[in-house]
């Protein structure tokens, strides 16, 4: 397994905090050494006493570091069309890799991205999000139709995450004006959430670029959805932040 490899199966492991991911990384020097240390019964437990683990964890953990599920996952990108982008490669976005760590918050830069559909997008140099409640008012949906629509016509990619209300909505007007946009999931890229915006999620998948860091099949946890706000920002976030302004 060469390091790329290895930053993709930890990128992808949400049963390791993200800021846990690049702690190790730090530590040993590489995502191929921890990789090899998370094949030791004894290295899982040290993490377990450190509390960068936990015992529910560690053996969902077992299951992913099987040679089955790697093939699984090659299988599944290859059929589906989805590709890996990681800090080694040259269309990896920058401004995640200056997000500074960050234990409290959990901020980090992500180890891996799947993405399905225009990776080309991901080397746009002027993107904004727009992202907000999932029940806004009427006049909330008209100011991020406003705005998408408006920066869309400056060639400005839009950045969200195709939840219900105003992520949905800033989607659909930017393509609907032929505008760039890039979608990032708090679940699996064949996972897609919520169920109502299938027919955007085809559209995206299509037109625009939709962005995961997590693996293809994993559900849409609760936690996944603040992790992915520093991956929309570009930036890092609070933990606690559920909606970017």
């Amino acid at each position: 397994m060469d390091e790329r490899d290895a930053l993709i199966l930890i990128g992808a492991m949400d049963v390791l905090r993200p800021e846990v991911k690049n702690e190790l990384v730090e530590a040993y020097g590489s995502a191929t050494e921890v990789y090899k240390n998370l094949q030791r019964e004894s290295f899982l437990q040290e993490l377990i006493e450190k509390k960068m683990l936990s015992e529910k964890s560690r053996s969902a953990l077992g299951e992913i570091m099987k040679p089955d599920f790697h093939k699984g996952l090659e299988r599944d990108m290859r059929q589906n069309h989805i590709e890996a982008v990681t800090p080694l490669d040259e269309d990896f976005p920058e401004s995640l890799l200056s997000i500074s760590p960050n234990s409290k918050s959990g901020n980090c830069a992500p180890l891996c991205l799947f993405t399905l559909g225009r990776r080309e997008l991901l080397c746009a140099e002027r993107k904004v999000a727009i992202v907000g409640s999932r029940n806004p008012s009427a006049y909330g949906l008209r100011a991020s139709a406003y705005f998408a629509r408006e920066l869309s016509k400056k060639k400005i990619l839009i950045v969200s995450g195709m939840a219900n209300g105003i992520d949905g909505e800033s989607h659909r007007m930017t393509l609907k004006g032929r505008g760039d946009a890039i979608a990032v999931l708090g679940s699996g890229l064949l996972c897609p959430y919520p169920k109502e915006n299938m027919e955007l999620y085809r559209t995206l998948k299509e037109e625009g670029l939709l962005l995961s860091e997590y693996f293809p099949t994993s559900p849409p946890l609760a936690f996944h959805f603040p992790n992915r706000n520093r991956i929309i920002a570009g930036r890092g976030t609070s933990s606690c932040d559920n909606n970017l302004v």
